[in-house]
Order: C-alpha cells, then structure tokens, then sequence
C-alpha cells in the first residue's frame, strides 16, 4: 500500500503545510473532523514550544 502524504488527504492546508482549522481545532470546512498537534493551523497559531500547553 502508498504512503499518503498530508496533501493527499484533500483538507486546506496553510502556512507550513498544516491543515488549516478553527479555534475549536475543527477542519475549515469540514466541521465533523478535529486537528491537534503539529498538523492543526489555529487562526492564532501559538510557538511550537512546551510553554503554551503548560497551564
């Protein structure tokens, strides 16, 4: 079976090649699919550091 890669999948994809979604981390669009980690694009993208998930 192929590799599939991120563009495969068909999803808006932004700056970095993430796949762009909204605050709530739903997929643009397609509001039925949640991103987290370093493939979710937030509106207000935070630094890829520890600091923010420490609460």
């Amino acid at each position: 079976m192929p590799l599939r890669t991120l563009a495969d999948w068909g999803l808006p994809q932004g700056k970095g090649g993430r796949i762009t979604t909204t605050e709530e981390l739903r997929v643009s669009g397609h509001p039925e699919i949640f991103v987290a980690g370093d493939l979710a694009g937030p509106p207000e993208p935070l630094p890829q550091l520890a600091q923010p998930a420490i609460p």
